[in-house]
């Protein structure tokens, strides 16, 4: 079964160089060949996952309306789900707006569909087109109709981190305080943290610095998954990549190590 699968993958290979080499007939026969090879797959999840793999393999080549079709036709509602939301992003990453719109507006799931307009709105945003607000405020919308705590506070923690990235400040503040689940809250000052520090909003960084450490040190489980340090990682991604490391080193709060008060060790500090 793993045999066919990589054989099937290969063929997803061929059928890219062929679309690119301009040999549209031989391709045809090659994405014929390899659907009707996934629909012998026996087991379910196996044939979802390698029916999105070929979706996202043709969307390469940007023949977008047989990418949908695939995704369409899987069977398994979360897999359908995903792979609609990655075929989504594709197509914004190559500003097809009106597909990506109603492709991520179909999608069933609330996670995976607010997922897909958190990055539409995103890409709208970086291409100054006029919908971006609009997206975004429907993709916030989305988020809080999420049934489960977890998952809402997840992906409220992923809209506030795009929306920190495009440097929306005001929104990402109110979304990030919104969040009620200290694992996601760490997350998302940490990264509203970084971003600020970036743009050389220091004191604002500096407090949001705090915020975050103090969500993050309010879970001992996060303390003993790693999961704090790994927020001091992303300041150390900042400080190895900006001018200002002195300053930005500096946001950060003494550490301790669990079961010690010696001061942990940036990862890779000599």
């Amino acid at each position: 079964m793993i045999h066919s699968t990589r054989q099937t993958e290969s063929l997803f290979e061929l059928g890219i160089t062929l679309v690119r080499e301009q040999q549209e007939k031989r391709a045809e026969v090659v994405w014929t060949q390899v659907e009707k090879q996934i629909r012998a797959l026996k087991g379910w999840n196996q044939r979802a996952e390698v029916l999105a793999k070929l979706a996202q393999a043709l969307a390469q080549v940007q023949l977008w309306e047989k990418a949908e079709k695939i995704v369409i036709s899987i069977d398994e509602w979360v897999y359908r789900a995903e792979a609609q939301r990655d075929l989504s992003q594709s197509l914004a990453q190559m500003q097809q707006w009106k597909q990506a719109e109603n492709l991520a507006r179909s999608i069933d799931i609330s996670e995976e569909r607010a997922k897909a307009l958190i990055k539409l709105g995103k890409y709208l945003a970086l291409h100054q087109q006029e919908r971006w607000e609009e997206t975004i405020g429907e993709a916030y919308r989305v988020t809080c109709s999420i049934w489960g705590d977890w998952e809402r506070a997840r992906t409220l923690c992923i809209l506030s981190m795009t929306l920190a990235q495009i440097q929306q400040w005001k929104w990402v503040e109110e979304i990030v305080y919104s969040i009620h689940i200290n694992r996601w809250k760490a997350e998302a000052l940490g990264e509203l943290g970084k971003v600020l520090a970036l743009h050389q909003h220091w004191q604002w960084a500096k407090n949001v610095w705090t915020a975050a450490e103090a969500a993050a040190c309010s879970i001992k489980e996060l303390q003993k998954a790693g999961e704090y340090k790994r927020l001091l990682r992303m300041v150390q991604y900042m400080w190895l990549n900006t001018d200002t490391r002195i300053y930005t080193i500096n946001l950060l709060p003494p550490v301790s190590r669990p079961g010690g008060d010696a001061p942990a060790e940036l990862p890779g500090a000599q």
